[in-house]
């Protein structure tokens, strides 16, 4: 059985990336007294792809007896925008992840698509020194080891939390 993409997820990210690009194609603004151009407003992207191996037998219940071997391939593809204009940035990241079975052979067909960021942050909230970021976001603390991968079970398909994050920053220091 071959399962499809949403129509409702397509038609969003449509929306999304065709409110993106013009900004794209804006042309820069410059500052009138130095003929400089101004970084306070900018559009920036990327993709990625990464294509991985496994292979592994007995990994889950270690029995040899069990006919529990798998061998395919992992392949995740992720192009992301983000629009920043003065204080404020907003940032869209979709992705899809699919994969290829050797063993056991199995359907090889596009497996999802999804939205793997979409946040918005305000930094220093009128010039407070607060900051606040709302929405799908990656969040990692401690080099991972107390907070991280907010959907567990998914290996590094995504490791995305729906959240609102609070943050201060002070000169050294910040607390979130």
């Amino acid at each position: 059985m071959k399962r499809s993409i949403p129509f409702n997820l397509v038609r969003t990210c449509f929306l999304v990336l065709g409110f993106l690009v013009p900004c794209f194609l804006m042309p820069g603004s410059t500052r009138a007294d130095t003929g400089e151009s101004d970084d306070s407003h900018r559009f920036d992207f990327g993709f990625d792809h990464r294509a991985r191996f496994v292979d592994f037998d007995n990994i889950i219940d270690y029995d040899d007896n069990a006919d529990d071997w798998n061998e395919f391939y992992r392949f995740r593809t992720r192009l992301w925008g983000c629009l920043t204009a003065g204080n404020v940035e907003f940032k869209l990241q979709l992705a899809n992840e699919f994969r290829r079975y050797n063993h056991p052979h199995r359907d090889d067909s596009l497996d999802e698509a999804f939205i793997d960021l979409c946040y918005l942050t305000v930094n220093n909230i009128a010039g407070s020194g607060w900051s606040i970021t709302a929405g799908r976001q990656n969040i990692m603390r401690g080099n991972g080891f107390l907070f991280f991968d907010g959907s567990p079970l998914d290996g590094s398909r995504s490791t995305y939390f729906n959240a609102l994050v609070f943050r201060r920053s002070y000169e050294h220091a910040s607390l979130e």
